[in-house]
């Protein structure tokens, strides 16, 4: 009888479907993004830590837009973050599974 070949598994093999350039690529356009966005917030005449005394009498909290809130930002971006409908949530992580499923 044959014996069934040994396949090596890994927990990072989802980063096999794509090229190490690509993924490089991907953080690199992610770091670009939170740093466009950060200097963006930052030399803004809107911003509220260049213009505090616009926004004293709003209710909500007073925060300082930094570079790890601009981090922080673009990651949520690109998660989706709600799934409006219970149909949607089926195929979205049909998809999903059947995309890890297909790469290993």
């Amino acid at each position: 009888m044959m014996q069934k070949p040994q396949q090596p598994t890994s927990l990072f093999k989802f980063l096999t479907v794509l090229d190490d350039v690509v993924w490089v690529c991907i953080v690199l356009a992610y770091f670009v993004t939170s740093c466009i966005i950060y200097l963006l917030d930052k030399y803004s005449p809107y911003s509220y830590q260049n213009n505090p005394t616009k926004y004293e009498e709003d209710e909500l909290e007073q925060r300082v837009f930094d570079f790890r809130e601009s981090l922080w930002f673009c990651i949520t971006c690109v998660i989706p973050q709600v799934i409006k409908s219970f149909q949607g949530g089926i195929g979205g992580g049909g998809m999903g599974g059947g995309v890890l499923v297909w790469s290993g």
